[in-house]
């Protein structure tokens, strides 16, 4: 469980987990690629 300190907080928070999901973690959906990586793959 995590608690924010304030709004500002929890959006920079957010922020970075959406980083995180979007450019460092890989998905199986994918083929273990990351998302910007499959999508250039893609283009």
């Amino acid at each position: 469980q995590h608690w924010f300190l304030s709004l500002s907080d929890a959006r920079h928070e957010i922020d970075q987990r959406r980083v995180h999901y979007k450019h460092v973690r890989p998905h199986s959906s994918l083929g273990y690629l990351l998302p910007v990586a499959y999508a250039q793959w893609c283009a």
